[in-house]
């Protein structure tokens, strides 16, 4: 190599020493030596085979004799030219290493030595980081780990990719010999010079082959074998979807697994899918299950067949995606996990106390059968210990109402793991229907995570308030399928004096010919009648703006069931009430469906007059469902309001498999008197695809997130649209009416929840109710839920299960700073911490819901 480590033999050094002594004349007086090497001056590096010429001066002018010695072997290389003071130095045409050699010349007792480090000629031995022997063909799929391999995009700083040198003498400079480096690519030069590096950031993907030359300080060159670098694209990025479990039921039958896309973007399509290569340890599916190319899984899992874990256990399968550039595609290696466990399709039991004794629950539940769509309101009461003792129900389907049914005390519930359980209704028409719940909402609030409700500080027990219900008896995909909430009523209301004041109300459903209905509007409750009704109403399309007048008559009866009709515009309305609170009501149509009487349902809260700008200030949260032409349509967003008339946001739409993301902005106008407020664009802004207007509940000032527990505490209006998708949806509060909004983290969903579908806009809806917990610290979610889904919507094999219990997932999540974010995969979601709407944007689901999740 180089002289940077020259050592001058010991042996030389003594010799020098004697020589100076020996002529020293004097105590103050040095003697020149007898010999003295003036040409080189000092220990010269030579190449191999190269040549340095020698002169010497002697004190007496004697001639010296010259010789070599190399201190180990034999001397190496050769003397000519010689004469009394001069010579010359010829190195082997070839040494292995670096080699010094010792040149001697001597007068008489008078001698002197030159050290010579004789060097191999310079070459480039290989690089720090591995490079290919070959291009790979165009289209081999090609992963960034691969040796040799760079990506487009990403830099290369000094080091990453050294080029190694041996022997020459520094310093060094190179070159490209020949081929040429990735584009973006150079070489570059640190302070040593026999170790450049490929620094930069590539552009273009692609193979390069370059040959380089290194040149030693002595102008001998040194060249290297063919390189070849490859440049990949950029990582197209995966969008996995809400993975469940593979189920194996108690008769060791697998249940045939809910399909599942995988998603990619970015690149260039079509996608191809796989399994990643070369991956040690597990690397498949369950038995039973496999993937399309097209990322698609399906399957049934077979019991036989598996071995992890005794049968059961997690799979991970590693899975790569290719995109379809040239000459390399782009890739992504996304992780995946599908747990194996045994169906549980029984009704857990053991905590039925956590239903509050002798309390009285309300529901409100909406859906379709085969026929088209139902309402079931109503309410039962229990007795904490899996007895419901009485209660009321209300059907109102297409084909006709069933209205003032009594819940005869036969009918029976559950309530045990993961706070969900089952709940048997049996009517005195004599039906008998099953349903799944979940529920949530303490009667003594959460603890600090959120995962359990606290102990009352004044003694006694806790009991949960709300929840989640879905009917769970269509195993034919030709009965009844609907879904809603659960609310324990306060029932200080069951009377007529309990529902007083003002209140916004907001219903949807379908008019008699099953087209989409929307009602939004406010009214004043007083002695059982309803007076300065106002209200907007949108028929498939056509509105009734602005109504005014209306008015109508209510009675409450002591069991939580209230009868009262309702009018506005040509509407009449035959109603049932079923108070949950003085601030609260859910109210549906009974009777014949008709024009003037459709079939309906919703909710009233308390708000108050007077009205303005500033009843509707910072930021909220939204849900809205309606139908399209293409099939359901619901949305998520966020609205933020200014108190002075502006409004900016953001809505995520899923139109029955079309998705759309679209910032906001515009202005809004309030009615002083109704509440009612409308949206408005002005040029260059946007207020979404669907016009709104709707009735304001303002929040009061104190309102904090902890104040959503109660259910209803959040609503801040009732919205519906303008045009022919008739949307209908609500807006809860986010923030505080004053002050600036919380930057949101993953801390703000945290501890236990309670979920399920909002209101089905078709019968192949899937509807479902469940249970979660999320770990912000693993950003992940553990969900378990009811589901009762239809024939066309996700089954892809003959044997599709309708019914799937304890349908069990886990989810990953995120949320942004504004509160957006998502809640599972492939999902877009609000939240104000204590709820949390979202919508599914799997391309399987072209019958999307809202979901809506609550503490």
């Amino acid at each position: 190599m180089s002289n940077r480590f020259r050592q001058v033999p010991i042996a030389v050094g003594i010799l020098f020493f004697l020589v100076a002594a020996g002529c020293s004349s004097g105590p103050n007086k040095i003697t020149p030596p007898g010999v003295q090497f003036v040409t080189p001056a000092s220990s010269p590096s030579i190449d191999q085979g190269q040549s340095v010429n020698l002169t010497v001066s002697v004190a007496d002018s004697s001639a010296v004799t010259w010789s070599l010695q190399t201190g180990f072997g034999t001397p190496v290389g050769s003397l000519s030219n010689q004469t009394g003071t001069s010579a010359t130095y010829t190195a082997p045409a070839s040494v292995s290493k670096q080699t010094q050699v010792t040149i001697l010349a001597t007068a008489g007792t008078n001698s002197a030595s030159l050290a010579v480090f004789v060097e191999p000629a310079p070459q480039v031995t290989g690089t720090s980081s591995a490079t290919v022997l070959s291009c790979p063909a165009s289209g081999s799929v090609v992963l960034s780990s691969a040796a040799g391999t760079k990506v487009v995009g990403q830099a290369s700083s000094p080091g990453d990719l050294e080029v190694l040198e041996s022997g020459g003498i520094a310093p060094f400079t190179w070159a490209v010999a020949s081929g040429s480096l990735p584009a973006g690519l150079t070489l570059q030069l640190g302070s040593d010079t026999s170790k450049p590096s490929i620094v930069g950031t590539p552009i273009t993907p692609g193979c390069s082959s370059f040959a380089l030359q290194v040149t030693d300080a002595a102008g001998v060159t040194g060249t290297s074998q063919t390189f070849n670098l490859v440049v990949i694209p950029a990582a197209i990025k995966t969008n996995s979807p809400s993975l469940h479990y593979a189920l194996i039921d108690s008769s060791n039958n697998g249940v045939p697994y809910q399909p599942a896309q995988l998603l990619a973007s970015g690149g260039t399509l079509p996608y191809t899918w796989s399994l990643a290569p070369g991956v040690a340890g597990q690397s498949n599916f369950p038995p039973g299950l496999s993937m399309t190319s097209g990322g698609l899984i399906t399957g049934v899992p077979s019991a036989g067949a598996l071995t992890q874990n005794g049968g059961f256990g997690t799979y991970f399968p590693n899975l790569l995606v290719s995109d379809s550039q040239f000459p390399y595609p782009a890739t992504a290696l996304p992780s995946i996990s599908i747990p194996v466990l045994a169906a549980n399709y029984s009704c857990d039991t053991g905590l039925e106390s956590d239903l509050k004794a002798q309390g009285s629950y309300a529901f409100q539940l909406r859906g379709f059968d085969a026929n088209g769509p139902v309402t079931i309101t109503g309410n039962f009461t229990v007795d904490g210990a899996g007895a419901i003792t009485g209660g009321n129900e209300d059907i109102n389907r297409t084909t006709g109402a069933q209205t003032g049914l009594s819940i005869t005390p036969s009918s029976t519930y559950t309530l045990g793991r993961g706070k969900r359980g089952c709940v048997t209704l049996v009517n005195s028409a004599g039906t008998t229907t099953l349903f799944r719940i979940a529920v949530g909402g303490c009667s003594s609030g959460r603890d600090t995570n959120g995962a359990d409700c606290q102990t009352p500080q004044a003694g006694g027990s806790f009991y949960f308030t709300s929840g989640h219900m879905v009917e769970f008896d269509d195993s034919t995909g030709s009965g009844t399928r609907v879904s809603g909430i659960v609310r324990l009523q306060d029932s200080a209301t069951f009377q007529d004096s309990g529902i007083s004041g003002m209140y916004a109300f907001g219903l949807s459903g379908w008019d008699v010919a099953n087209g989409r209905f929307a009602m939004a509007g406010s009214a004043t409750a007083g002695s059982g009648t309803w007076s300065s009704v106002a209200a907007d109403t949108n028929d498939a399309g056509t509105l009734g703006s602005t109504l005014t007048g209306g008015s109508g008559t209510f009675t409450v009866g002591a069991g939580g069931r209230g009868t009262g009709t309702i009018s506005a515009g040509t509407l009449s309305l035959n109603v049932v009430l079923y108070p949950v609170s003085s601030h609260e009501v859910m109210i549906a149509t009974v009777g014949p469906a008709s024009v003037t009487n459709p079939i309906l349902s919703g909710e009233a809260i308390s708000t108050g007059e007077p009205f303005s700008f500033q009843s509707l200030q910072n930021t909220h949260i939204f849900h809205i469902d309606g139908l399209s032409a293409l099939g359901p349509d619901p949305s998520v967003g966020i609205l933020a309001f200014d108190g002075l008339g502006g409004l900016t946001g953001t809505e995520f739409e899923n139109q029955s498999g079309t998705l759309s993301a679209t910032a906001l902005s515009g202005a809004y106008s309030m009615d002083s008197g109704t509440g009612r407020f409308a949206f408005f664009a002005g040029q260059n802004q946007n207020v979404g695809l669907h016009p709104m207007v709707g009735y304001v509940i303002p929040a009061p000032g104190n309102l904090t997130s902890a104040a959503c527990i109660t259910p209803g505490a959040c609503v801040t209006g009732f919205l519906l649209s303008t045009d022919s998708t008739a949307q209908a949806g609500v807006l809860e509060f986010q923030t505080p009416p004053v002050g600036p909004p919380p930057p949101f983290t993953a801390t703000a969903i945290e501890g236990d929840y309670v979920f399920g579908t909002d209101e089905p806009m078709d019968k192949d809806t899937v509807t479902f109710s469940g249970h979660a917990s999320a770990n912000p610290g693993g950003l992940s979610i553990s969900a378990n839920q009811d589901t009762s889904q239809g024939n066309t919507n996700y089954c892809m094999q003959a044997n599709c299960l309708l019914l799937t219990p304890d349908d069990q997932a886990i989810l990953g999540y995120a949320v942004n700073s504004n509160g957006t974010g998502t809640f599972g995969g492939q999902t877009a979601s609000v939240t104000n911490g204590s709820d949390t709407f979202y919508i599914d944007e799997s391309p399987l689901n072209l019958h999307p819901v809202v979901v809506v999740v609550q503490e």
